[in-house]
């Protein structure tokens, strides 16, 4: 396991920019743009820094997918050990592709169709089974219920024990709580709530009430909101206890920041210094103890990249139009973006003094003309949901894989002009 801080090879060589031993002008020929790029020895390195980060903890880290739902990342991840959390039907596919044991997987979001929980409860209802897709010669009714629902409404428990009850199968679930201290969000049951349900429906056999989860988003990035969402989560889990339930598992959730870009940023091991006095008592006394980084993963290990359109002066520099923009998740600082073009012109890295996602500009303080190509550390956290169109590329031991083509306007006209249209 390694104790280092490595990110991208992103290094400036003869005035052009390269990942590693590759041009990333010739790579962006031969892909095209826009595309991500992952690194996944930079990946797998952060990933290794949670685990030691928590290991005290005995913490399951759940790694986030939807910074980075493409099956070949996943893939390397779980063959290290890591558990994942999905947020769609889509993903939890994904997640079986990728041999993750579905028993190591949290299924959270708002408003899973009943077919997505009858998919996630037993295979036989997975879309995969009827397209006869195996997974080491092994169909999807062998891979059983994910290991554990996120209940975002009391209506959404409803739901799910219904229908486990009506294919006989039981699956737990775990309380997604929204504290005051993360009131900003649109999911999560206040703990009034959290202690109704426990109370209704905790003795019930075919959904258990496990346990409880937070998310706390971009207010996660401080250890200080980290640490006091953590105490509420805790202090509610011993009220529910009180109270009779049992519980197995907390889950904190995700909402890490990423210190490789904003050296402010709260390292791994330095929110695992805030939760552990908190947390360490539950695990003595059998619980398990979740985690779910996703952006702090994928964003130490990845870049966009994209050209640029068009520019024209501003007051403090240039405002270029790119083909794509990294989103901004959570609080990460735009200041900790870095642009290079590839130019032999440009002297160095430049940092981006801002980003606009809506009209994909940025203001840079160099010169940059149509055709450069920028490169954004980072990036590739969230890329395929900001920029559906883009190419996903993965770099392995200084070999480079397309994992994900470049879609073009045909691939969303295509099914339109192969429909024909139906009566209903």
């Amino acid at each position: 396991m390694s104790h280092g801080r490595r990110t991208v090879d992103l290094v400036e060589r003869d005035g052009y920019l390269h990942v590693g031993s590759l041009r990333l002008a010739e790579l962006a020929e031969r892909v095209g743009t826009p595309f991500a790029l992952y690194d996944a020895d930079a990946i797998i390195e952060r990933f290794y820094r949670f685990v030691e980060a928590f290991s005290s903890l005995r913490a399951m880290i759940c790694f986030g997918v939807d910074a980075c739902p493409n099956a070949h990342v996943m893939r390397r991840l779980v063959k290290r050990g890591a558990a994942l959390r999905v947020r769609s039907a889509t993903d939890l596919e994904r997640a079986w592709i990728c041999g993750a044991p579905l028993s190591r997987v949290v299924y959270s979001g708002l408003g899973k169709a009943d077919m997505d929980i009858r998919a996630a409860l037993d295979g036989l209802y997975s879309p995969l089974f009827q397209a006869g897709r195996l997974v080491e010669g092994k169909p999807p009714y062998y891979r059983g219920p994910v290991g554990y629902f996120s209940i975002e409404t009391g209506a959404e428990l409803e739901q799910i024990h219904r229908i486990a009850g009506g294919v006989r199968i039981a699956c737990r679930a775990l309380i997604h709580v929204c504290l005051d201290c993360c009131r900003q969000s649109a999911f999560g049951l206040s703990p009034a709530e959290a202690i109704d349900l426990f109370d209704r429906f905790g003795n019930e056999p075919r959904v258990r009430l496990a346990g409880l989860r937070i998310h706390l988003g971009p207010r996660g990035y401080a250890t200080d909101a980290m640490r006091t969402g953590t105490q509420r989560l805790c202090e509610l889990a011993q009220t529910i206890v009180d109270r009779g339930a049992s519980l197995e598992a907390i889950d904190i959730g995700g909402g890490f920041g990423c210190d490789l870009f904003d050296p402010a940023a709260p390292s791994p091991a330095d929110y695992a210094r805030a939760v552990e006095p908190l947390l360490a008592p539950w695990v003595e006394r059998g619980l398990k103890i979740i985690a779910e980084p996703g952006w702090s993963i994928i964003g130490a290990g990845s870049l966009l990249v994209s050209r640029v359109l068009s520019s024209r002066p501003c007051e403090d520099g240039r405002l270029a139009a790119a083909e794509a923009v990294p989103g901004e998740p959570g609080a990460a600082p735009a200041p900790a973006r870095l642009l290079t073009p590839t130019l032999p012109r440009a002297e160095g890295m430049s940092t981006i003094a801002g980003i606009d996602n809506a009209s994909r500009q940025v203001r840079v303080p160099v010169c940059c003309e149509p055709g450069d190509v920028l490169a954004f550390p980072g990036g590739g956290a969230y890329a395929r949901r900001d920029n559906p169109a883009c190419a996903e590329v993965l770099l392995e031991q200084s070999r480079v894989f397309v994992i994900r083509p470049r879609t073009s306007p045909l691939d969303d006209i295509e099914p339109e002009l192969e429909s024909h249209e139906v009566l209903l």
